[in-house]
């Protein structure tokens, strides 16, 4: 996964949003990939590299609703299927902070691959030396 943010964020894909650089949002669309990628050809990186990126960070992170967009654009997921959880928030930890927590509403994604992964699945089998 840190293979894959790395790519993404020196191919200007996406930025990190907090300081120890575990978060981060995606500075484009998947339609512009190919153009940010060839402004950004001196890192090394082509087309399949940065798609792969993202898949693996699909499958090892939680799933976004930016992720899963970015996912059906560039047609590698079938259209989402999602619910809406509600999680409540500890009571001790809204006792410690001293304030009443909602319940929250948070988005539970399921998605199912096309088989058009089945192509960077096998890139993902070398992907330590795609990187190189």
């Amino acid at each position: 996964m840190q293979i894959a943010a790395g790519v993404l964020s020196k191919l200007d894909v996406i930025e990190f949003i907090d300081e120890i650089e575990r978060r981060s949002v995606f500075k484009c669309e998947p339609d512009e990939f190919e153009d940010v990628i060839l402004q950004n050809m001196d890192q090394g990186c082509d087309y399949d590299t940065v798609v792969l990126a993202v898949v693996r960070l699909a499958e090892y992170t939680p799933l976004t609703q930016e992720i899963v967009d970015c996912l059906s654009q560039l047609e590698l997921c079938n259209p989402v299927q999602f619910k809406t959880t509600e999680r409540k928030i500890p009571d001790w930890f809204a006792e410690k902070i001293g304030k009443d927590i909602p319940v929250l509403e948070v988005p539970d994604f399921r998605i199912e691959w096309t088989s058009k992964k089945e192509y960077y699945d096998e890139l993902a089998r070398n992907w330590v030396s795609l990187i190189q």
